[in-house]
């Protein structure tokens, strides 16, 4: 059965709570994304015939500690400082210092699911879709919030599209350390 796969980083509750308070208005057109939806996605794989395998080479890659990269401290996230649109479409905070974790989890799972993009890692997290671009959409752009946590796991993830929006199930967490 082939399911949609996506390997990320949850962040934790303090910072959850910290951006729950964060205005977001209504507008029509705008989709405000849930605090169980907020992660940073490491890779996305799309659609994979064999989830196992990429379960497996996950925990080969970053089981019982083997996480690569980071510094002395392992890897801290640095969220923020202010929300911007990436393109016209999607609010979202930049993340930092995932860059070498998104790399080791690239080449863990090469060749299973979609073929890697020629694009650079950009960690963000999104706070909000719009069907359309809007005008009104720029007095979104610009909040500011920072915060920072180390990271002590990645999660491999199955997403499922619905008009309400995007469903994710955790199909399992890999501790770094």
């Amino acid at each position: 059965m082939s399911v949609r796969l996506f390997i990320a980083v949850w962040p934790p509750l303090e910072v959850v709570e910290l951006l729950e308070k964060m205005p977001r208005p209504q507008i029509a057109g705008v989709r405000w994304t849930t605090p169980e939806q907020w992660h940073v996605t490491l890779c996305f794989l799309g659609r994979v015939e064999e989830p196992e395998e990429v379960l497996a080479a996950v925990k080969r890659t970053f089981g019982k500690g083997k996480a690569e990269g980071g510094n002395s401290e392992g890897y801290v996230a640095r969220l923020g400082p202010a929300t911007s649109w990436w393109g016209r479409r999607l609010l979202q905070l930049p993340v930092e210092g995932l860059s070498e974790l998104a790399a080791a989890t690239i080449r863990a799972t090469a060749g299973m699911g979609r073929e890697a993009e020629e694009r650079p890692f950009v960690g963000h997290l999104t706070l909000a879709r719009a069907k359309r671009p809007l005008a009104v959409l720029d007095s979104l752009g610009g909040f500011r919030v920072s915060s920072s946590w180390k990271v002590t796991e990645v999660v491999v993830a199955s997403s499922l599209t619905l008009p309400e929006g995007a469903r994710y199930e955790r199909l399992a967490t890999v501790p770094l350390q």
